[in-house]
């Protein structure tokens, strides 16, 4: 599931960094939803 970002949460600490991704939903009783997401280090220079 492709979905746009309403909110995002970054945290550090010295060695790791974090990023919380949250997005709207509406689902009624008995329905799912599944999502990924995918992050991509070109360059650490």
């Amino acid at each position: 599931m492709h979905f746009k970002t309403n909110k995002v949460n970054i945290w550090l600490a010295p060695h790791v960094i974090c990023l919380e991704l949250f997005f709207k939903i509406a689902l009624k009783f008995g329905e799912s939803v599944e999502w990924s997401r995918q992050y991509k280090i070109h360059n650490l220079n």
